[in-house]
């Protein structure tokens, strides 16, 4: 929370689902109080990743259309580079299970 109210877009990452978003919806209140909401984001290891990965715009659409080479689009992916984007911090809860062998070292590989 300190690094939000200092202006930063604040992701904590865990590797469950249930604890992750256990610990929003009890912080939750105090964020929407405090006009945070917006610039904090819990997820799962996966989810937090997706979310960087898509931030500018939707990657697998993007890939899509540059393939098929609009044939059969009717829109270009929207990609918005314009605007001022925030400092980022990554806090990862349950950092022990990260530092693990199931999580260190192991690449993620989205699918399309």
């Amino acid at each position: 929370m300190v690094f939000a109210l200092n202006g930063f877009e604040v992701k904590c990452a865990c590797y469950s689902k249930y604890l992750s978003m256990r610990d929003f919806e009890g912080f939750e209140p105090m964020f929407r109080a405090l006009g945070l909401q917006d610039l904090i984001k819990y997820g799962t290891f996966n989810e937090i990743a997706e979310y960087q990965i898509n931030r500018d715009c939707d990657v697998r659409e993007l890939l899509k259309s540059l393939v098929l080479k609009d044939e059969f689009q009717t829109s270009k992916p929207n990609i918005d580079l314009s605007t001022e984007k925030r400092p980022q911090v990554l806090l990862i809860d349950e950092v022990d299970v990260f530092f693990s062998s199931e999580f260190y070292g192991n690449t993620y590989n989205p699918q399309a």
